[in-house]
């Protein structure tokens, strides 16, 4: 028997397994493994998944308290915006998350403002001044929402 028939021969003992004088039950393991780590998988990326979610929902919460509280500052030493979008973000001194924006934004000038963030299509969260703050914050999209202060 030559050097190459030798070791294919101890891998293959090695690797296939008697079950009751049967063999082959490697391919049965293997496909047993192959279903728990499938499932293994299945869980782990459900729970990136949720983790994303609550990840994006922290993001724009966290981007309309600051970047409501820069408008109040404003408001205090002037009025309130006309406007506000992401370069008018900019000029309060505030930087939105990646992904985040500006998608509404309204203002009657004199009690207050009202403004919503979102993110892609995966949460939003909408201040208002004149509620003290965050009034809604949720997954799911935001795009296309509107906001009255004091509404």
């Amino acid at each position: 028997m030559s050097q190459f028939t030798q070791k294919v021969a101890a891998w293959r003992d090695r690797f296939i397994q008697e079950v009751d004088g049967e063999q082959g039950s490697l391919i049965l393991d293997v496909l047993i493994g192959m279903a728990i780590f499938a499932l293994v998988a299945l869980i782990a990326v459900s729970a990136v998944d949720s983790y994303r979610q609550h990840a994006y929902l922290t993001s724009v919460t966290s981007d309309a308290q600051s970047i409501g509280l820069a408008v109040e500052a404003k408001a205090t030493d002037s009025t309130y915006p006309a406007s506000l979008d992401d370069a008018a973000v900019e000029s309060l001194g505030q930087h939105l998350t990646k992904d985040d924006t500006v998608s509404a934004y309204s203002t009657d000038g004199v009690t207050g403002f009202c403004l919503v963030i979102t993110h892609d299509d995966d949460a939003y969260a909408i201040y208002d001044s004149t509620q003290g703050g965050i009034t809604t914050k949720q997954e799911g999209s935001g795009l296309g929402l509107s906001c009255t202060v004091g509404g």
